[in-house]
């Protein structure tokens, strides 16, 4: 019986594990910086972009003002057309 909770307490620090390394990589924008790709959010002075709007995890670059953004098309992602927006940080 000892060897099963060995075994299941090892198996639950690797999906701890794993669950600790698919957070969102997150940075905020630097002066003069810019960026294209789709709208996750804006409120509250913020505007966050997901620079990597086909791939299956997100890549957000997050603007506070003062900011410029503008359309910049679309794109058709796996049979999904998603809009997008061009931003730069002033």
């Amino acid at each position: 019986m000892r060897s099963l909770t060995t075994i299941c307490a090892a198996i639950s620090l690797a999906f701890i594990a794993a669950a600790a390394n698919t957070q969102t990589p997150t940075r905020r924008a630097a002066a003069g910086e810019g960026a294209t790709g789709e709208i996750v959010r804006e409120a509250d002075e913020e505007l966050q972009i997901d620079t990597t709007p086909c791939a299956p995890s997100r890549t957000i670059l997050i603007f506070h003002q003062p900011y410029s953004k503008e359309g910049a098309g679309s794109v058709s992602c796996n049979g999904a057309v998603k809009q997008l927006f061009q931003a730069v940080q002033s």
